[in-house]
């Protein structure tokens, strides 16, 4: 009887100590994956991250190169056409394929909104100055214009900041 009892108590510890050891290895197998999910998902943002920086760059410096057309519009001694069309010219260039980028990238709708409110709002500005050299400009028209393009450039800023920190932030 101590004999099968001995023989009882040992094949009761075998499966427990097999049980505990399957669990363990279970639980450490999963916690091995979850990581290996969790760096993976990093590397994806950070690709993400890096094609959306890419392409928010050219999206700034279009924005700025608006910015900084308009501002020979309104300060500018020389020839204001002249120098705000050869910047506009070199800033904007990939723009089209930065938005094409973005847009397979995630729901940018608002940051080109608002570069097109920029964009009208410096159509308006060229016109209002080509206008003006008529007498026919209106000035309160420029004010309207170059407040939408100085605020609309900030507004850009801080909506591409926003789409990166949350990608930043989505792992």
């Amino acid at each position: 009887m101590d004999a099968l009892t001995g023989a009882g108590i040992a094949l009761a510890t075998f499966l427990l100590t097999s049980f505990v050891q399957l669990w363990r290895d279970r639980a450490a197998e999963n916690r091995a994956i979850r990581a290996e999910k969790r760096a993976d998902q990093r590397n994806l943002r950070d690709a993400k991250l890096a094609r959306l920086r890419r392409a928010f760059e050219t999206v700034l410096i279009a924005t700025w190169g608006v910015r900084s057309a308009t501002s020979q519009f309104i300060y500018s001694i020389g020839d204001a056409r002249a120098n705000a069309a050869k910047i506009l010219s070199e800033s904007i260039v990939g723009i089209n394929e930065a938005r094409a980028q973005l847009m397979l990238e995630g729901d940018v709708h608002d940051v080109f909104n608002e570069l097109d409110r920029i964009r009208k709002a410096f159509n308006t500005i060229e016109f209002e100055f080509r206008d003006r050299a008529s007498g026919q400009g209106e000035p309160e028209a420029v004010k309207q214009a170059f407040g939408d393009v100085t605020d609309g450039g900030a507004n850009i800023e801080r909506l591409v900041d926003a789409h990166l920190r949350r990608v930043e932030q989505s792992v």
